[in-house]
C-alpha cells in the first residue's frame, strides 16, 4: 500500500508565507489594511458592494442574526442536514429554531418540506436559512419568493460553498445576505474566519460596529495606526470581539490570488472522479451535475444507494447504512481518509427537531454519504487508488445493488 491519501488540504504556498511574515515584520496585527484589502476582494469577487470580515464561518452567522434582531419571538427554519453551526446560533439566541428536511439528490433544503413548515410557523418574525451544501445553490431563484411569501427574511449561510456559480451569480450574492467560511477545508483559508456579505449600507455599518465591541470610530479614528492617536471610540450598543486579524487578512489576500488555480483544480479532481464512476458501480451514486461547467465542489460526496436509478426505500436502509460504514472502515484500512461529509442535526441529543417529522431524505443523505478525498493537488494515481479501493470493497456485495449475471 502506498501513503495515506487525506481528506483535504489547505492550498497553501511560500507566497503565503511571506504574505503573513510581511504582516509580524510591519507590527501592525489586527483589522488593518490587509483585512479592508481581503474584505475587497471577496466583495469584488462575489460582486457584493459590501464586505464585513470576522473570526469565523460561525461567528458570521451570529454576527448577521444578532443584527437582524433574531432572538425571542423568532421562527428560524434551518436544514437538517448542515454544520452544527447553522443549528446553534439561533438556538443559542433564543429563537424557535425548526428543522427542514433536505432533497437527498441535491443534498439541499426541501422546497415541498420548507413549505410544509414555513405554513406551521407561528411567531411573527421569520428567517430562512439555507445552507448551500458542497458548492450546490440551495432553493435556486424559487426560495426568495416562497420565503418572502410568509413573510419571512433569508440569510444564505455560503460556508460550504465559496466560489460555486449559477448562471451569472456567485455563491455570496445567492440570497441578500450571506455568510462565507474560510476553515481549512474550504476553498480558500485564513485557518479560522469568516465573512458576512451584503448590500445594505445601514446594515453594513451596523455590522461593522457590532464585530468590534460596538465601537462608533470617526474616519480620523479609523485612519489612527497602532502607533499614535489619542482619539478613542464612542459606543453605540454592546457588540462583540469578532475581529479579524492582519496575519488573516494577509493570508487571505494572497490566497485570493491563487483563487484562480484553486478553483481549476477543484475541477479537474471532480471531473476525473466523474469520469471514473461513469461506468458504475452500480451501486454507487455520484455528485449530480458532472455536465455543469460552472459546478464548483467543495466535497466530493457519493452517495451508496444500491442503485443508481432511485433513492432506498425505508427497509432497505439499515442494510445499506452497514454497508456505507464497512466501506469507511475499509478505506480507512487502506490508508484513504473518507467520512460522512456533515451532520444529521436530528439525531443530535440537545436539538429540538419536530417529533411528526420523518426527515427521510436527511436520513438518506446523512447515513449513505460518504465525502472522499478532494482538494485541489490531488493527483490522478490517488484518484484512480481511491475508486479502485472503492470497487474492490464493493465487490463483497452491497445490498440493494442488482445480482451479478453469470458468464
Amino acid at each position: 500500500m502506498s501513503g495515506p491519501i487525506p481528506y483535504s488540504l489547505p492550498f497553501l504556498s511560500a507566497a503565503d508565507e511571506d504574505a503573513v511574515a510581511a504582516v509580524l515584520r510591519a507590527g501592525r496585527l489586527v483589522m488593518g489594511p490587509e483585512v479592508r484589502a481581503f474584505e475587497q476582494g471577496i466583495a469584488q469577487f462575489t460582486g457584493r458592494r459590501h464586505a464585513v470580515a470576522v473570526s469565523s464561518g460561525t461567528a458570521a452567522l451570529q454576527l448577521a442574526m444578532h443584527a437582524l434582531s433574531v432572538g425571542p419571538g423568532w421562527d428560524v427554519l434551518v436544514p437538517a442536514y448542515t454544520w452544527v453551526a447553522t443549528y446553534n446560533v439561533p438556538h443559542l439566541l433564543g429563537a424557535r429554531t425548526w428543522l427542514v428536511d433536505v432533497d437527498p439528490h441535491t443534498f439541499c433544503i426541501d422546497r415541498q418540506d420548507l413549505v410544509a413548515t414555513l405554513a406551521a410557523t407561528r411567531a411573527p418574525r421569520k428567517l430562512v436559512v439555507p445552507v448551500h451544501l458542497f458548492g450546490y445553490r440551495a432553493g435556486g431563484d424559487w426560495l426568495l419568493p416562497l420565503a418572502q411569501s410568509h413573510g419571512a427574511q433569508v440569510l444564505g449561510d455560503g460556508c460550504c460553498a465559496f466560489g460555486g456559480l449559477d448562471g451569472e451569480k456567485r455563491c455570496g450574492a445567492w440570497t441578500d445576505i450571506e455568510c462565507l467560511s474560510f476553515h481549512p477545508r474550504k476553498v480558500i483559508t485564513t485557518g479560522e474566519g469568516g465573512m458576512v456579505l451584503l448590500d445594505d449600507d445601514a446594515l453594513y455599518a451596523r455590522l461593522c460596529r457590532l464585530r468590534d465591541h460596538g465601537a462608533e470610530r470617526s474616519l480620523e479614528q479609523r485612519h489612527q495606526t497602532s502607533h499614535g492617536g489619542a482619539l478613542v471610540p464612542g459606543f453605540a450598543e454592546a457588540g462583540f470581539n469578532m475581529r479579524l486579524t492582519e496575519m488573516q487578512g494577509a493570508l487571505g489576500v494572497s490566497q485570493l490570488r491563487h483563487l484562480p488555480a484553486i478553483l481549476e483544480g477543484r475541477r479537474r479532481v471532480a471531473a476525473h472522479y466523474d469520469a471514473l464512476f461513469a461506468d458504475g458501480p452500480s451501486w454507487l451514486v455520484p455528485p449530480p451535475g458532472a455536465d455543469d461547467a460552472g459546478r464548483l465542489l467543495t466535497c466530493y460526496v457519493i452517495k451508496i444507494w444500491g442503485q443508481r436509478e432511485r433513492p432506498p426505500t425505508r427497509d432497505e436502509l439499515p442494510a445499506l447504512c452497514a454497508f456505507r460504514d464497512r466501506i469507511l472502515t475499509d478505506l480507512a484500512a487502506a490508508g484513504i481518509a473518507a467520512r460522512p461529509p456533515m451532520i444529521d442535526l436530528v439525531s443530535q441529543s440537545y436539538v429540538q427537531a419536530q417529533r411528526d417529522h420523518d426527515f427521510l431524505g436527511t436520513r438518506l443523505t446523512s447515513q449513505l454519504a460518504i465525502g472522499l478525498p478532494f482538494h485541489p493537488r490531488l493527483d490522478g494515481s490517488d484518484i484512480e487508488r481511491v475508486v479502485r479501493t472503492l470497487r474492490e470493497i464493493g465487490e463483497a456485495g452491497c445490498p440493494s445493488a442488482p445480482a451479478k449475471r453469470s458468464a
